[in-house]
């Protein structure tokens, strides 16, 4: 049986970009700006079977790119600080991952994970370092018995307690820079969920 060729992730780009409100080529802009970060590695030669493959790793930094900032010279900086932000639990309670980035390709690697997992967002302290005082969460569903009030201190729209893993050693919750931007990105759980069986998820 031959190997399954999983999709390309400049093929899911305009797809995305109609989802995300973005302009499909600001959006491809920013996965080259990730390949020459070397955060993202494509697959040698054009046409099929070249480029990123599309995997819940390559996305998840897409993803947080988005999150991390809106210059695309600060893509590399921002998203690699971003994506290595600690648990202050010492894991998520979600994924039981260290880092956000780890924590995100986990949520979009396992259709039990997606089924909890609400949003992402990150808050960045306008500075001149796109990583100053940064941190990000990952907010989910059926939070479990040993979560603290820290991680319980949102409702979702049906009146469920929303867990929350926090990620990052910056500004703290009470304690925070004047002037910072948040962003956050809701999960698009169906979309993905409906992508090509390439794409390895449990």
């Amino acid at each position: 049986m031959g190997k399954i060729q999983r999709p390309s992730l400049k093929s899911l780009i305009p797809g995305l970009a109609k989802d995300l409100r973005l302009a499909p080529a600001a959006l491809y802009e920013r996965q080259r700006a990730l390949v020459r970060a070397d955060l993202l590695h494509g697959r040698p030669g054009r046409g099929p079977g070249s480029g990123v493959e599309a995997t819940p790793a390559s996305l998840a930094l897409l993803f947080i790119s988005l999150l991390a900032t809106d210059s695309l010279s600060q893509t590399e900086e921002a998203t690699r600080a971003l994506a290595k932000l600690k648990c202050r639990a010492g894991q998520c309670r979600l994924t039981g991952k260290k880092t956000f980035g780890q924590a995100v390709a986990a949520v979009l690697g396992s259709d039990k994970l997606l089924s909890n997992a609400m949003f992402i967002a990150a808050r960045r302290v306008t500075s001149h370092s796109p990583a100053s005082g940064a941190w990000a969460t990952i907010s989910y569903l059926n939070p479990s018995e040993d979560d603290t009030p820290l991680f319980i201190d949102e409702l979702d729209r049906a009146g469920l307690p929303l867990g929350r893993s926090v990620f990052g050693t910056g500004a703290s919750w009470k304690t925070e820079a004047l002037l910072h931007v948040d962003a956050t990105l809701i999960l698009p759980t169906e979309w993905w969920r409906g992508l090509s069986p390439g794409v390895t998820r449990e």
